[in-house]
């Protein structure tokens, strides 16, 4: 009686383990959050986006129809009534030899003196020699020493009586370059691995494969490619050569990168910002006839200095906060207040900033690593599309192009390469590959416009 009791226990022994299913919560918390690929979304909703047929596009841009000119070397002040002799820097020439001054020209001194241009020496086609004498003789009217690189300006010009009229003056144009960039991401798995079932709810499917999750993922790192490529992007020089496909790598120009080499840099010392710093912003966008209106988007650390200026700054005013507490409490209203610092907004001189933070200058797993200096970098650039002061016409500050031709578009190719899964099968392997590509490209507008600030 006991064998026939004992048995059935024996080999059919089940272990209480077996049967309860693990306390696992069956979400998966993203522990990291928004790892902040948002960038090239703000861009292409800041952009008016073309389709480009060409790698490489570009784009006109009027120059100046008053410009300033440079001088070349050290002039010495001259005497009463005595001419000067001022070289012509080579920027001030174009690539045929060309430049603004001309004689009768009025040249305007920066402090305040005037003299007239009465010659034109080009016997140095590559550095033009004009001669400018006082407009008077009288020793009040001597011109004044001028710096090697000293800037000086034309305010009007002066004919004498029976004078014939002055050689003719183009309005002159600057091309600007820029090439798309190809890039690429893959994700891949086994037909064993796209049946494997999880625990955890992935992307609102429960039980779903990590394949799921490895597309999802593979569609944030393209989108954090572009990012960085539309914002930190440096042009090749085709020298760097693919070794597989014998051709050079191509790559895009961004934002920050344009902005150092076609913009104005500055540079000021992280905790010491003050409001003052934006009378300097101000004079330099009035000087290139930017609008009033500018985006000032930089890192959290950069973001953090502008915002502690600006508190220190209204510390010394007459901002009486305990007198809006006080009108509260008259008012009925009797919880606690909070503090909430905060600037979206800044304006000064009669121009308005406009304040966010880009995410890409602190993301510590790209442009944000220990030591640089991104976190601490802001750009200063126009609005959206501002109204041209001379023609009256919007134009673009960011552009944003993609290529393609006619019914095919190369800004976002996503398809499947599968020899596993449901449906045809175009490879033998026991694969199921994905694909994305985008060939992109950033064009700039405007850049002289624009500020980069660094530490």
């Amino acid at each position: 009686m006991a064998l026939a009791v004992t048995a059935p226990y024996t080999n059919a022994y089940v272990s209480a383990l077996d049967l309860l299913q693990p306390e696992k919560l069956p979400i998966a918390f993203k522990r990291y959050g928004a790892q902040g690929a948002n960038t090239y979304l703000w861009l292409r909703a800041m952009s008016k986006k073309r389709m480009v047929s060409r790698d490489t596009y570009s784009h006109w841009e009027q120059d100046l129809w008053n410009p300033t000119f440079t001088n070349l070397n050290l002039v010495a002040a001259a005497a009463a009534g005595a001419p000067q002799s001022i070289t012509l820097s080579p920027a001030d020439l174009n690539s045929l030899n060309q430049f603004y001054p001309q004689r009768t020209d009025i040249v305007y001194y920066k402090n305040g003196k005037k003299g007239i241009i009465t010659a034109v020496d080009v016997s140095t086609p590559t550095a033009p020699v004009l001669t400018v004498y006082p407009v008077q003789d009288g020793a009040g009217f001597s011109l004044p020493q001028v710096a090697a690189g000293e800037e000086l300006s034309i305010i009007s010009n002066a004919s004498s009586e029976g004078a014939s009229q002055p050689t003719a003056r183009t309005t002159s144009y600057t091309e600007f370059s820029y090439n798309t960039q190809i890039i690429k991401s893959t994700v891949g798995a086994t037909g064993t691995a796209m049946t494997d079932q999880t625990w955890i709810t992935i992307n609102g499917l429960p039980g779903a494969p990590l394949y799921t999750e490895a597309m999802d993922a593979m569609a944030y790192r393209q989108s954090l490619a572009i990012s960085h490529a539309l914002l930190v992007g440096t042009p090749g020089d085709d020298t760097v050569i693919d070794s597989t496909t014998g051709r050079p790598f191509k790559l895009t120009e961004g934002m920050l990168t344009v902005a150092n080499r076609l913009g104005n840099p500055l540079t000021y010392t992280p905790g010491a910002y003050t409001v003052t710093d934006f009378d300097n912003y101000g004079r330099i966008l009035d000087r290139e006839y930017a609008p009033n209106e500018v985006s000032y988007r930089g890192g959290l650390a950069h973001m953090n200095d502008v915002e502690n200026g600006l508190v220190n700054y209204l510390a010394g005013t007459r901002v009486q906060y305990n007198d809006v507490k006080t009108q509260m409490y008259s008012l009925g209203v009797t919880q606690d207040m909070s503090v909430n610092i905060g600037f979206s907004y800044l304006t000064k001189g009669g121009r308005t900033f406009a304040f966010s933070r880009e995410p890409m200058f602190t993301n510590q797993q790209t442009l944000g690593i220990p030591g640089s200096a991104t976190p601490t970098t802001a750009i200063i650039t126009p609005m959206g599309s501002v109204k041209d002061e001379y023609s009256g016409e919007n134009r673009n500050i960011f552009g944003y192009c993609y290529k393609g031709y006619g019914a095919y578009s190369r800004e976002n190719e996503t398809w499947q390469v599968s020899g596993a899964g449901p449906g045809l099968k175009v490879i033998a392997d026991d694969l199921q590959n994905m694909y994305m590509r985008s060939e992109i490209g950033g064009e700039w507008f405007g850049v002289n416009q624009w500020i980069v600030v660094t530490p």
